[in-house]
This record gives structure tokens, C-alpha cells and sequence, in this order.
């Protein structure tokens, strides 16, 4: 009974040794005859590989599998037959045109973004900055911006204060780029031209 036993379990053995068989081989280029490296191989029904740099691959192929799949961006997908007395492959890759998937880019109004930005942001136009009498730039939007206080320190020097926060708690962007000058300094006011303004948020 136990030579039985042994018996089957090596048959099992071996029809699960006989499943699958290793397959081995090298990617070139069609073109150039140059080995191309990482490479995606892979077969329907087991785990797929890469060719490393030289191009080469070993994949593991079960006996339901007939065919390989080689592909790459870049180059057309090559579909390789594989017969049971054969363990080395060569594989030529055309080189092609891949075309990625269509993008598209969506801009929306500031309109939109104020609506949905939870943080309240007022606008000042130019025009409104040039109605308004001030010293500098700073006096002239605290006049329009409710929640903006400005503190003076000396003739054209105004500093920001927003809901009584100000100095280095303010950050002032001119054109997307931080103005630090006015935060340290009790003698240093906002580093932006008051002439050269379009708008002021």
C-alpha cells in the first residue's frame, strides 16, 4: 500500500513537472538588430517577465500556453508561437507609432474658483486701487477690503494685518512669488510695485 501510494504521488509529480516548461530568448529590434531591453513577455495563463538589459528573457510557460506576448510602447506586439521541442526564441520587434490616450485639460473662471474656494478671497481691481486715495498700496486696499488693517511705521510704509494677524503671519505673493521683506523688519514695507498692479486679492 505504501509503494501505491508513493507510485501516485510521483506520477502527480511528474504530470505537474510536465505542465510547465521553461522558454528562453532574446528581443531585438527588426530595424537595427539591436537587443532591446525591458521588454514585458508574457503568457495567458502564468506570470508575465521583463528581457533585462541585453534583451534576454526566461518565462516559465505551462503547456496550455501556444503563444507569447512581447510588446513595448514604442513597437508592435509581437505574438510568438511556442512549440514543446523548442526552448530558445528570437524575437524581432517592428518599431511603431504608439499613440497614448486622448488628454483633456478643463480651465474653469476665477469666478468658479471663488465660488468654490471655502476661504473668502476679495478681488480689488485696478481701477478701484486708483480710485482710492493712499500712500501706498497697502493703504489703498484697506479702504477696500474689509478684514484688512494695515499698520504704518513711517512715511510709505504700511504693513498688512488680516483678522489681526500680520508681519511674518502674512505671506504677500507678487506675481506667484513670496515678498518676505515686510515680515522682519519694522522699517520694511510690501516689496511690490504700486504702479504695476492689475489686480489684488
Amino acid at each position: 500500500m505504501k509503494q501505491y501510494f508513493t507510485f501516485i504521488f510521483l506520477l502527480i509529480a511528474l504530470h505537474c513537472n510536465a505542465q510547465n516548461f521553461q522558454v528562453s530568448g532574446v528581443v531585438l529590434n527588426q530595424e537595427t538588430r539591436l537587443p532591446v531591453g525591458y521588454i514585458t513577455v508574457s503568457a495567458k495563463n502564468t506570470a508575465g517577465t521583463t528581457t533585462n538589459q541585453k534583451g534576454n528573457f526566461n518565462i516559465s510557460v505551462g503547456s496550455q500556453d501556444s503563444i507569447i506576448l512581447v510588446s513595448c510602447i514604442g513597437f508592435e506586439t509581437a505574438a510568438v508561437r511556442i512549440y514543446p521541442n523548442k526552448s530558445f526564441y528570437t524575437v524581432m520587434l517592428i518599431p511603431g507609432k504608439s499613440a497614448l490616450a486622448e488628454v483633456v485639460v478643463t480651465g474653469v473662471s476665477k469666478a468658479t474658483l471663488a465660488r468654490e474656494n471655502p476661504i473668502p478671497v476679495i478681488g480689488v481691481s485696478t481701477k478701484k486701487l486708483e480710485q482710492t486715495m493712499g500712500t501706498n498700496v497697502i493703504d489703498a486696499l484697506t479702504k477696500n477690503a474689509p478684514g484688512l488693517n494695515a499698520v504704518k511705521t513711517g512715511p510709505n510704509i504700511s504693513k498688512p494685518f488680516i483678522r489681526g494677524l500680520g508681519y511674518n503671519r502674512v505671506l504677500t505673493l507678487y506675481d506667484g512669488i513670496r515678498q518676505e521683506g515686510q515680515q522682519w523688519g519694522d522699517e520694511h514695507g510690501i516689496e511690490v510695485d504700486g504702479y504695476n498692479i492689475d489686480r489684488a486679492e
